[in-house]
């Protein structure tokens, strides 16, 4: 993967630089703000030539091992979703960190909201000393509020941080900063509490089906390399793989791959919560 974007930066002629999400006049499209969200410096054209390049590579790094391009063309196929596997794993990764870091977040809030400061200035004092995946986005805002107010620049940094937790958070702050008063502290300590109870059961989640997901992977991705060590050298195996036989076989196996792989999916799929205040819809 990382080779991958070095050449296509090499070919470029320049670094891989992602642009900025802001830009006036324009949202960002959904590919660019998944590869965003999941902080990786690359444009979407970039992420397809990248993509191509993984397929291309094990293409023919396989067929000059194994002789036989039917292998190769099904497992560069499937090496062509490693940058999309990749970047989603990091972005989930990302997210994750984010939503587990909103319960010590909230917790300074609270604090300094009872020393006497408003909510929005303690907003701002998490941009300084809030968890690590919080505070530039708190910054963020911090710039955005003086030109748009308060409502406004936490509905844009909501959108950046694109999470169905943080929405609701976000809105219940924009609820407590409109209502105002000794209420505020009230509303975020019951956000506290709501938010931590809706992390242990995700971590619970997740903990009991991860065997599950290891499982399905490995018995789709097992069968194609043991396929690919058989003809790795000469004999009957590369030989029937090469005949008109072995592409009807090959092509079965394929099918019944991509059949198998989306009813694991189905089955082994945690479904998330719908992120009800998003304009714009990235890429799961």
């Amino acid at each position: 993967m990382i080779t991958a974007m070095m050449t296509v930066g090499a070919i470029l002629g320049n670094n891989l630089n992602f642009p900025s999400l802001t830009r006036q006049g324009s949202l960002p499209t959904p590919r660019a703000l998944w590869l965003a969200q999941a902080h990786v410096k690359i444009t979407p054209m970039q992420f397809t030539i990248a993509t191509m390049l993984c397929a291309f590579f094990t293409f023919i790094v396989v067929t000059a091992f194994s002789h036989t391009p039917l292998i190769a063309l099904v497992i560069s196929i499937a090496a062509a979703c490693v940058p999309y596997m990749f970047i989603s794993k990091k972005r989930s990764t990302i997210s994750r960190e984010l939503i587990n870091a909103w319960p010590d977040a909230l917790r300074d809030v609270s604090a300094t909201i009872a020393a006497g400061h408003s909510l929005s200035f303690a907003l701002h004092t998490l941009a300084q000393v809030g968890p690590p995946s919080i505070s530039p986005h708190m910054a963020r805002f911090s710039i955005l509020e003086r030109s748009m107010g308060f409502a406004a620049a936490l509905e844009i940094v909501r959108e950046e941080m694109n999470d169905a937790t943080t929405d609701r958070i976000i809105e219940v702050l924009i609820v407590a900063q409109e209502r105002g008063g000794r209420v505020v502290r009230e509303i975020i300590d019951n956000l506290i509490e709501a938010t931590t109870e809706d992390i242990a059961l995700a971590e619970t989640i997740a903990t009991e089906s991860i065997e599950m997901k290891i499982n399905s992977r490995a018995v789709v991705i097992l069968p194609w390399c043991v396929l690919f060590m058989l003809t790795l050298g000469d004999g009957v195996f590369r030989d029937f793989y090469q005949s008109s036989n072995g592409a009807v076989i090959i092509a079965i196996g394929a099918l019944m791959s991509i059949a198998g792989i989306a009813i694991l999916s189905r089955l082994t799929r945690t479904d998330l919560e719908v992120r009800v205040f998003s304009s714009t819809q990235g890429i799961s």
